[in-house]
């Protein structure tokens, strides 16, 4: 057995002082971490996020707990005023009572009224060995499954994590899982909210199984406080003739890890990811996507965006894997990046593992600075430098927001990132 760090093991009185629910997974949970630990530095998924450093030196779990002291009419006045189903988490746990759900055919079922064997079956589903995928097990709260029926074209579903710290700090594992059965049709948008003074630890996990012909949009917005420290995990398996997209806006916090796999698992299977960070002070942003071509005749698209300022870090690390049977493969990658200061740091790494011999697939990436001759230009039309600035960056920001179909998602990150330009 691994020893633990000091971080990972002030965690062992929270797990051992946890009620008697979902005790099965919880146990599995905490032996595999156990066995693993938080990644460190030697880890190459890990090299620039290492979580044991970045814990054992900002957050002590001895002082977490879950206690909360926000109440519905706090949650209720930051709900979107679309119609559709608005689920919330406090954290880490779904309450029911203060989710409004809509009309239409969608099945929700919160993870403490389901069966032992139905939920284990949801949580074997996804997922790996990785410690952030361990320790939300370890600690599962009350998840929610949400099943969309065949052929049924659903309302939007809003899901809002509130993270309360006004007493100490505290600790989130919210589960999601996700069924579109064949032809279905759902738009799924993820908020989180930050309250209190106290440092918040987060690990989520978002499994998403997309049925034959079926179509899954996901959009996650991740607007934190700077104590606020999240793991996020989202596994996506997708079935002949699918179709998914995910938008990640990761605009603060002090550390975001996202871990984003897709696995297309029949043929004819199409796949988006598109994201945007723009970070200032000392935010760490790392995303790591995989992409695993499985099946012929698959097409993947995936772009991200990156703004860097002050003392930020960025990470990127995207795979994508074509596998000897994915003959007719069209994979895609870019990720793209402006530096706008002199200690700001950005680390990308685009990778292609190719097994198949007839395939079109294409990866990049491009770290810069403002173009000189562009501001040049503008300035000499009479536009105020801090103005030009502004406008070239909304400019390069402004695709990440085009696979963006709800306007007021989209006019909400829009506003932040002008707002973030001072225009």
């Amino acid at each position: 057995m691994v020893t633990l760090n000091h971080s990972a093991e002030a965690l062992r009185p929270l797990f051992e002082s946890q009620d008697g629910k979902f005790e099965k997974i919880r146990n599995a949970g905490w032996a595999s971490f156990e066995k693993t630990g938080w990644p460190t530095r030697r880890d190459e998924e890990y090299k620039f996020t290492a979580l044991d450093a970045i814990f054992k030196r900002n957050v002590d779990f001895s002082d977490g707990g879950f206690t909360y002291s926000i109440d519905k009419d706090y949650a209720h006045s930051k709900f979107y005023s679309e119609d559709g189903h608005h689920l919330v988490f406090v954290n880490g746990n779904y309450i029911e009572s203060w989710s409004s759900i809509g009309e239409g055919k969608l099945s929700l079922s919160a993870f403490d009224k389901l069966n032992s064997e139905n939920l284990a079956t949801i949580v074997n589903q996804f997922g790996d060995d990785r410690a952030s995928v361990a320790i939300n097990h370890a600690f599962l709260s009350n998840g929610i499954s949400i099943k969309v029926g065949k052929s049924v074209d659903s309302l939007p579903v809003f899901i809002y994590h509130f993270r309360d710290a006004s007493e100490s700090t505290t600790l989130s594992f919210p589960y999601i899982h996700v069924q579109a059965e064949e032809n279905a049709q759902i738009c799924l948008y993820e908020k989180s909210f930050s309250s209190g003074t106290h440092l918040h630890f987060a690990s989520h996990m978002t499994g998403i199984e997309v049925g034959r012909n079926a179509n899954v949009q996901f959009t996650k917005i991740q607007g934190l406080e700077k104590r606020d420290y999240t793991l996020d995990n989202l596994f996506v398996k997708q079935h002949e003739s699918s179709h998914f997209f995910a938008n990640t806006f990761s605009l603060s916090g002090s550390l975001i890890r996202n871990n984003t796999d897709i696995s297309l698992d029949g043929q004819h299977c199409e796949a988006n990811m598109y994201g945007l960070y723009f970070l200032d002070g000392h935010s760490h942003v790392d995303n790591h996507t995989v992409v695993d071509h499985r099946f012929p005749n698959c097409d993947s698209n995936e772009l991200y965006k990156g703004i860097v300022d002050e003392h930020a870090a960025a990470v990127f690390n995207g795979k994508i894997f074509v596998r000897q049977a994915a003959q007719k493969t069209n994979a895609f990658q870019s990720n793209n990046n402006v530096s706008l200061s002199d200690t700001a740091t950005i680390h990308t790494k685009p990778q292609l593992e190719i097994w198949a011999d007839d395939v079109k697939c294409s990866h990049g990436c491009t770290i810069g600075q403002l173009d000189s001759e562009a501001l040049f230009y503008l300035e000499s039309r009479g536009i105020k430098p801090d103005m030009a600035k502004a406008m070239l960056l909304g400019a390069f920001a402004q695709e990440s927001l085009d696979h963006v179909n709800l306007d007021i998602i989209k006019d909400e990150v829009s506003a932040h990132i002008h707002n973030r330009l001072g225009v």
